[in-house]
């Protein structure tokens, strides 16, 4: 997905490209790009295959896949078993064992994911983690280097995003998104949350929630309880989007402290979502009690979908009213029809919720993170249903798209909401890909598809260069 129009803003999202290689822009990504050489006076034909079926379970029994995984992410030290014609890894940190024929087992005690070479030329990536030991390594990364210390006041117990190259932080800017408000409140959220669960430590974080407590009522709180973009940010006017998560942070610090002027702050900022608008807002993380026409930060995404569903739920479990439970049952399927069945780490039941072609990274010019953080919105909605809806399939799928998320998270506990593609140490060399966005995963059998089109794409080298790298 390609450029953005600023008229239409995140509505519209730009154009779809067929990369034939990305190598001359990032020729290590997802394992390894190939180089497209012609000579003067060749060409090349690309063709990719759209398919449509009924049903996720349609689309599986029409694709030979050329493996099967036990699981695409899993615990540093724990296996995830494969059955594929052959396994290879080119990263070192990944054993590969053969049980069986036709059967591998694959360990790492190193945190990140891993390139695979699947059968004849295919390429997948799997995860490995510590999962608790990347909390405490985030908690410490975010009290290390996302603080605004040197700032005065109140200021300085302020959150502030980070350039993860440089390790300089970013006390203020002149873009909303990056202001010391809106997403970056989910750190205060992680402290606390980490420090109920006994993985931090409450010695170290309790005055650094404590400033930050204090920081957000001063800076972050209008007078009438409506939260600020940021702290720089008082010209604009208070982002729906926004109000859960201040009166998430006061309703689970009312919970750790027992102090009732957190439980009023939190009740005063959804009561004045409710002011603004929000009975007809789906925001991220809350429900309201009813809702007729929704409205939301864009038309329609994954994240428009996840609260309507958390919203049909809430509604059920407080009435009991089949109604409700009814119109979740109708509207579920609407869910996962964001992600695919892909066997790769990043991919597998991961949503798409609204793709930018830019509008992240240092200088603004990378696309989303893929897995998407929002991603595990899916999760969480899936984890909420109630028992008559909730089977082991949506479990499972929530488990794995909640590990995959992990995979935006590096080893020294850094984070990134920037997709750039990744590096892996070693020799590149070009793979075959099928039927996934960035690894070879399922090849359609032929005859098999149901209606298809074919977008195909002619290269030609018409001047006498002695060769051409495409992307």
């Amino acid at each position: 997905m390609e450029s953005r129009n600023q008229a239409s803003h995140s509505h519209v999202r730009g154009h779809l490209v067929l990369h034939v290689t990305d190598h001359a822009r990032n020729p290590d990504a997802f394992g390894g790009q190939p180089v497209l050489r012609l000579a003067p006076g060749e060409s090349t034909s690309v063709t990719s295959e759209l398919g449509w079926y009924e049903s996720v379970a349609d689309f599986v029994a029409a694709t030979r896949p050329p493996a099967v995984f036990s699981a695409y992410a899993a615990e540093t030290g724990t296996p995830i078993v494969v059955k594929a014609a052959s396994v290879t890894s080119r990263d070192a940190e990944v054993k590969v064992e053969r049980e069986a024929d036709g059967r591998y087992r694959l360990e790492s005690s190193a945190h990140g994911t891993r390139t695979l070479e699947i059968g004849d030329g295919a390429r997948t990536e799997v995860l490995f983690l510590p999962l608790e030991e990347v909390v405490r390594r985030r908690v410490a990364y975010i009290i290390r280097h996302q603080r605004a210390v040197e700032s005065p006041g109140l200021l300085a117990h302020a959150f502030v995003p980070v350039n993860t190259r440089t390790g300089l932080a970013s006390a203020t800017n002149g873009w909303p998104d990056w202001s010391d408000g809106s997403e970056r409140i989910a750190m205060p959220l992680l402290l606390q949350a980490a420090t109920a669960r006994g993985l931090a430590d409450p010695e170290e974080t309790g005055p650094l929630l404590d400033g930050w407590s204090r920081f957000a009522v001063r800076h972050l709180l209008d007078e009438t309880g409506a939260p600020r973009r940021g702290s720089q940010s008082r010209h604009l006017p208070p982002r729906l989007y926004d109000m859960p998560w201040p009166a998430r942070f006061f309703h689970d610090r009312h919970r750790a402290r027992g102090r009732e002027e957190d439980l009023e702050r939190a009740a005063r900022v959804i009561e004045r979502r409710f002011d603004l608008g929000g009975a007809t807002h789906l925001s991220i993380d809350v429900s309201p009690t009813t809702t007729a026409v929704c409205d939301s930060l864009v038309n329609y995404e994954q994240a428009i979908v996840a609260p309507l569903l958390d919203l049909l739920r809430d509604a059920y479990a407080l009435t009991g009213e089949t109604l409700f439970h009814d119109a979740l049952e109708e509207r579920l399927p609407w869910l996962p029809a964001f992600g695919g069945p892909q066997p790769h780490a990043r991919l597998h039941g991961i949503a798409i919720r609204h793709w930018d072609g830019y509008w992240f990274g240092e200088n603004r010019l990378w696309g989303d993170v893929f897995p998407h953080y929002w991603s595990a919105l899916t999760a969480t909605a899936l984890l909420r249903l109630p028992e008559t809806l909730r089977t082991a399939d949506t479990d499972r799928l929530a488990g794995l798209i909640l590990r995959a998320d992990m995979a935006n998270y590096a080893e020294d506990g850094s984070a990134t909401c920037a997709w750039e593609g990744r590096r892996p140490s070693g020799p590149v060399r070009p793979a075959r890909t099928a039927a996934c966005r960035g690894g070879a995963c399922r090849t359609p059998v032929p005859g098999e598809r149901q209606r298809a089109r074919r977008i195909s794409v002619r290269v030609s080298a018409a001047a006498p260069a002695p060769d051409l790298s495409t992307t």
